[in-house]
Formats: C-alpha cells, structure tokens, sequence
C-alpha cells in the first residue's frame, strides 16, 4: 500500500502559508519605517527616538523570522511567532499615541495569521489579548475625551477579529475533512481485504475527531446479520473489536 500524502501535503502548505506571511510582516515592517519616515519631514514634528526603536525593532524581527523561515527553520514556523507580533503592535501602538494611533490595525494580522494557520481556538486567543492591549494602552495613554474612540476601536477590532477567527477556524476544518478524504481514499485498497480497510478508515475517523471510541455497525444484505465493529482511542487497527449480531427481528 502506497503511503499516505496528505500529511506530507498538509505540511507542506503550513510551510507555504509561513513564508507567506512572514513575507507579509516584512512588507508592513517596512511600510511601517517608511510611514515614520515621511511623518519625520521638515514639515512635521520629529519623531521620538523610542517610537524609532520600536519600528527599528519589529523591522529587525520581520527579517530575521523571514530569512529562518525561507532557510526551513521549523521553530520560527510555531505559534510563539503570532504572538511575538502582538507584543510588538503593542509596542508600537503604545509608542504612538495610544487609542489615537492608526497602527492598531496591524493587530489584524496576528488574529489573521494565528486563526488561519491554526484555527479557531488560537485566534480567539489572540483576539482577547490583541484587544485587551489594545484597551490597556488605550486607557493608559488617553483622557476623558477619548472614551469614545477607544470604546469603537475596541469594539471594531473585538467584532472583526471574531469574523476572522470564525473563517479561519472553517478554513482550517475543510483542509483536515479533505487529509481524511484523501487518506481514506488511499486505503481502499482490494488486495488488503475489507477488513482491513474498515479498520483503517476507522482508525482515521478517531484521531481526526479526537474521540475516545470509534463504533460502526454494518449490514450483511444476504443474511440480515450485523457486525459492530469497536475501536478505543490509542489503539491500532489490528486490536478493531469485532462482534456479530444476530438479525432484527423484523427478518426473522
């Protein structure tokens, strides 16, 4: 039997999906510098040398993550990356005016990267902190008066998060349901006998639900006897449990 590519595809496309956004974080990295750049003309007022550091900073980091990741570093590919990316926003929006700062969009972008790349639960995350940052810089750099652009900047970034989050996590589902197709359809191979190919489709249906039992019940059309077929998590395909029933009673 042929081994399974799907994982090996699905890996593969995690590694195309970094490289992707680490060329990203450094094209916004980059727009960021040249942003305080033109705002540092003769014109207008010169800019702080910590708001500098910080954009010098996450400038910094956007290429060192995207030459790992273009030379196959596989711990730059991790979760630890996202989350890197928010404390640097924080920076920078922190830096920048607090709630008056246009930069807390790049928070968009680690709820992005996070809920694309590894679905619906780790992007919520990032979304609660992203916001509740975005809060604490607000409330620590803001009067009064700003009360109520910070409440539609928070709300903005909570709402839209979600929205990206939800896709993200259905996004990543469809790609694991397709592995499973795939590998199920590999499986369906005659020389190994049905059997076999039974308790290797069931084997795959336990670890893509993350379940404790796998049951499946099948019908002899000829005999009108079942066989319950039982799997428990962490155990192969040879130790499937094999029970045969009698038929109902409506065929008796």
């Amino acid at each position: 039997m042929r081994a399974p590519v799907s994982a090996p595809s699905l890996d593969s496309s995690l590694s195309t999906d970094a490289l992707m956004a680490a060329r990203m974080r450094l094209v916004l990295s980059i727009s960021a510098v040249l942003a305080m750049a033109v705002d540092a003309g003769p014109a207008r007022q010169p800019v702080a040398s910590a708001v500098w550091l910080a954009f010098c900073g996450y400038l910094l980091h956007s290429v060192l993550v995207h030459a790992c990741t273009q030379g196959g570093w596989r711990h730059v590919q991790g979760k630890a990356v996202h989350w890197s990316d928010v404390m640097w926003f924080t920076l920078i929006v922190f830096v920048t005016g607090g709630v008056h700062s246009l930069f807390f969009l790049f928070y968009f972008f680690a709820i992005l990267t996070s809920s694309f790349r590894w679905g619906f639960e780790e992007g919520a995350r990032v979304t609660i902190v992203s916001v509740a940052s975005f809060a604490a810089c607000g409330l620590g750099t803001s009067t009064g008066d700003d009360a109520p652009q910070l409440l539609m900047r928070t709300t903005f970034l909570l709402a839209l998060g979600h929205m990206i989050v939800h896709w993200g996590g259905s996004k990543l589902i469809l790609q694991r349901r397709l592995a499973l197709l795939g590998d199920i359809s590999q499986l369906s191979n005659p020389r190994f006998g049905a059997g076999r190919t039974i308790a290797r489709t069931m084997e795959k249906t336990l670890a893509f639900f993350k379940a404790s039992h796998c049951i499946l019940m099948t019908r002899d059309t000829a005999t009108g006897n079942w066989t319950l077929r039982t799997l428990r998590k962490d155990d192969t395909c040879e130790h499937v449990g094999v029970e045969t029933l009698g038929a109902s009673p409506s065929r008796r």
